[in-house]
């Protein structure tokens, strides 16, 4: 398969089953985003919307203003998502509204963006095709990305600490600002494991609380070992997918599996 490009998500999606690349990318087989994506993906939205006027204001959006971006956005998308028979959206958007506020209560006001959803394109001298990708937010000289998880905190930190992609931000913060990176980091929102308790919202009537939302940020670094290792990686994972190596996951993995990957009770079923 020819290719003039590969990002950090293609390269993590190749190594989690490259397989489920071929049906991406080769193929352009395109599935309907989950539940937990469709909430994740209008989070960033809404926190991505409140930090781009920040970079100018110097002030967050009111609360409300940012969970109302967020309820018009979910109510938008909520219709292109594959949910599972026994998932009520409705609940699915309480919940992203209990995370956001809390997001918008404990982490907005520490953070003076510089850049949100910023986009790279880094050029190689002996690589012949571009990194291309885009980060979150960069702050105060640090990468941070947002991410909804259901993990424990010591796994988001172990993350963050290893993460591939973090990695790739790194590198290419370093190619486009001749410098490096004060830290990298994963601004972790935690959807609670189970519900105990209905509240209400203090800025929004009738959303769902199953207790007080836990969000923390997880710094880490990046020394030039683990970006050359990256560079590494990416030549490889180019070599294999110009020559059309691809194999299904082990179906032992847990990521293999309905729950994981659209592709699991479809197409990799006839593969």
């Amino acid at each position: 398969m020819k290719i003039d490009h590969l990002s950090p998500s293609q390269i993590a999606m190749y190594l989690k089953c490259s397989l489920q690349y071929f049906f991406r990318y080769h193929e352009g087989i395109k599935i309907p985003p989950k539940g937990i994506m469709t909430q994740s993906n209008c989070i960033h939205r809404a926190v991505e919307t409140n930090f781009k006027q920040k970079i100018v204001t110097f002030l967050d959006l009111p609360i409300s203003d940012v969970l109302d971006d967020f309820s018009t956005e979910f109510d938008e998308r909520k219709h292109d998502t594959a949910w599972y028979e026994d998932e009520k959206p409705a609940a699915f958007k309480d919940q992203g509204y209990n995370l956001l506020g809390a997001y918008q209560e404990i982490i907005s006001p520490t953070i003076q963006p510089s850049h949100v959803e910023y986009e790279f394109s880094i050029n190689f001298d002996n690589f012949d095709i571009p990194l291309i990708g885009r980060m979150d937010l960069i702050h105060n000289e640090q990468i941070a990305d947002n991410k909804c998880t259901g993990k424990a905190p010591s796994v988001i930190l172990k993350e963050a600490e290893s993460s591939l992609q973090l990695t790739a931000y790194a590198l290419a913060y370093r190619a486009k600002f001749q410098k490096p990176e004060k830290a990298v980091s994963i601004i972790a929102l935690f959807r609670p494991k189970k519900e105990k308790e209905q509240l209400s919202h203090p800025f929004v009537k009738k959303a769902t609380r199953t207790k007080a939302a836990n969000v923390q940020t997880f710094h880490a670094t990046r020394d030039q070992a683990a970006i050359n290792r990256y560079l590494k990686l990416m030549a490889h994972v180019k070599h294999a997918i110009v020559n059309d190596i691809y194999h299904p996951c082990d179906p032992n993995n847990f990521l293999c599996s309905s729950t994981y990957c659209g592709y699991h009770d479809t197409v990799c079923k006839e593969w």
